[in-house]
């Protein structure tokens, strides 16, 4: 194996791993990891740096900076309290001038979303109605039988098997049963598309009030996702104009075939 910063041959004896995200696994060579300032054994500074990526670290050697694991700490507690800072204002501002349906805050003034993905670790993202692409919701459903059965013995009857290949009991009770499938949701998840091919997920629990806010959640974005499309279609339709009448302009086409097309496109 080879270190994945300096690229020279290295072993599992003489190496750390790290994460370099998607789930794979790189390994740095312990002579990398002193040119760092991180001794082999400083197993906390070696985990806080599987949070960087090669390309920063290499990037570290070059420029000859050192790792501070103390630096390192005090750099995510003053990030972490500026995400809630602005976490906290951004929230404010969205649910004073907006509608809230938890956990997104639509504001119809600016045309924008505020995804409240996680309060506890102030994860928020923003993002414009135009952004948005399409949606899908899984509703995670459970059944259950409730079976309810009404049983009246036959005085003196303690029931008698049946001989023969299929067997069976007779005799031993009578009366009516009534079974009811039922449904249950236990979660809603929500997975919106964006243009730029990126997408955010959060769920719901199967609560009525989780319920009823899905609901509303789902009417918005389908209102949204119409009128992009709509959006999307006029624009692709004047484009197609644009290009016909140019087709119509060299003679290409004739007035007739123009018209004909025209009115296709339009939908008249």
């Amino acid at each position: 194996m080879k270190c994945a910063l300096c690229g020279n041959k290295t072993t599992m004896f003489t190496s750390w791993p790290v994460n370099v995200g998607h789930g794979l696994i790189e390994k740095i060579d312990s002579a990398c990891l002193l040119k760092l300032g991180i001794k082999k054994t400083d197993i906390r500074s070696q985990n806080a740096i599987k949070r960087f990526s090669i390309d920063s670290l290499r990037k570290m050697i070059e420029n000859g900076e050192k790792f501070s694991y103390s630096e390192y700490k005090s750099e995510l507690k003053y990030q972490k309290n500026l995400n809630k800072e602005n976490y906290e204002n951004y929230f404010a501002e969205f649910k004073e001038n907006g509608s809230v349906y938890y956990p997104l805050i639509f504001r119809y003034d600016t045309k924008q979303i505020f995804f409240a993905l996680d309060f506890l670790q102030n994860v928020y993202q923003i993002h414009s109605f135009s952004e948005i692409y399409d949606f899908k919701i899984d509703k995670n459903e459970t059944f259950i039988s409730n079976t309810k059965k009404d049983i009246s013995f036959s005085k003196g009857i303690t029931g008698y098997l049946i001989a023969g290949s299929t067997g069976g009991v007779i005799g031993a009770s009578s009366g009516n049963s009534n079974t009811k499938t039922l449904k249950e949701v236990s979660a809603i998840t929500f997975t919106i598309r964006f243009y730029d091919g990126s997408y955010t997920s959060f769920a719901l629990s199967g609560h009525t009030e989780d319920v009823a806010n899905a609901n509303k959640i789902e009417l918005e974005l389908k209102k949204i996702v119409n009128e992009n499309n709509s959006s999307s279609s006029k624009s692709n339709n004047l484009s197609d104009l644009r290009e016909l009448k140019s087709l119509l302009d060299e003679g290409i086409i004739t007035q007739e075939e123009f018209d004909l097309k025209k009115k296709e496109i339009l939908g008249i």
